[in-house]
């Protein structure tokens, strides 16, 4: 297994603080409730498009997408620098690339926004390509694309993440996939992943397991 592709927001990046200051940020300016810390954890994920059209009871595309520039505005200005590493990735981060894996990051957030997270965390350097869905591609999506941009082949892919629709994403392409059980999803929706792990370090186990 050559190619390693990382969610970001849950699997990478532990988000909840700051994706609540933006998203109640947002919420606020256009007259909604804001979310409660207790709730906050479904709504890290999915397509902001989705979270809106869901918090605001709108189909209008207009309002959502006015939400959306709020939040952008308001995680780009500050929000994405709440965000830490959960503890160990990095060194798995860099463990992977010494083995000589290509890593990929495909997250739903805008390009701009995922670009300044690695920035904060200072590991762009470990990454070969970054693809986000900006609203526009989910991750199958950007998971299809990496493929046909990288001539990668999908039995040598892996793609890791915390949610329903990475490891829905990697079934889809053809991919194996390790579901992380410190993100924002259940056990329940990451059960079909091939692996589950732990921690950062188990990763590394499960692609070794691959090799084999």
């Amino acid at each position: 297994m050559q190619n390693i592709i990382f969610d970001l927001d849950g699997t990478i990046s532990n988000s909840a603080e700051g994706v609540r200051q933006s998203l109640n940020f947002a919420l606020t300016e256009m007259g909604a409730e804001p979310v409660a810390e207790t709730d906050i954890n479904r709504y890290i994920g999915p397509p902001l498009q989705e979270t809106f059209a869901q918090l605001l009871k709108t189909d209008a595309q207009e309002v959502i997408d006015e939400a959306v520039a709020k939040f952008r505005q308001d995680h780009t200005n500050s929000g994405h620098k709440l965000s830490r590493m959960y503890t160990g990735i990095e060194k798995a981060l860099n463990e992977l690339k010494r083995e000589g894996h290509k890593l990929f990051l495909a997250t739903t957030k805008s390009q701009a926004l995922a670009e300044s997270v690695i920035e904060h965390f200072g590991i762009g350097h470990l990454f070969d390509g970054i693809y986000a869905g900006g609203g526009t591609m989910d991750k199958t999506e950007l998971l299809r694309k990496i493929l046909d941009e990288h001539s990668l082949n999908a039995n040598a892919c892996i793609m890791v993440g915390d949610r329903d629709f990475d490891i829905k994403g990697a079934k889809e392409t053809g991919m194996r996939s390790v579901g992380v059980l410190w993100g924002y999803g259940t056990r329940g929706e990451i059960a079909d992943a091939d692996f589950l792990a732990a921690t950062p370090d188990v990763i590394l186990k499960n692609i070794k397991e691959y090799r084999k």
